[in-house]
């Protein structure tokens, strides 16, 4: 988890499922995190409006909401999405993240 160290790598699994008439696509995922169970969910749909793609993410590490926006790529078959977020484990500032869907 320090900056520069090597990915830690587990298994997990993930439900996907249309929601709101396919408006939005919930994903619950669960796993291990540092070696402890971790849960955490997201939901992410296309904003008419702004022409853009949002998420957002919870999980059971940490109290604040990780929201992101961005476009999509190939005819919408990679999505990009960028955000700030908390670190659940420190207390410094808000870091910039950013995420990618494939279909």
């Amino acid at each position: 988890m320090e900056p520069g160290s090597a990915p830690e790598v587990t298994q997990g699994t993930a439900k996907v499922s249309w929601k709101f008439n396919g408006r939005f696509l919930q994903e619950e995922f669960h796993g291990q995190m540092m070696g402890k169970p971790f849960s955490g969910q997201t939901l992410i749909g296309y904003d008419n409006t702004k022409q853009t793609f949002n998420s957002v993410w919870i999980s059971d590490t940490q109290t604040s909401m990780f929201t992101s926006e961005g476009k999509g790529d190939s005819g919408n078959k990679v999505i990009t999405l960028e955000g700030k977020a908390s670190c659940a484990f420190s207390a410094g500032p808000m870091s910039p993240m950013k995420n990618g869907v494939a279909h």
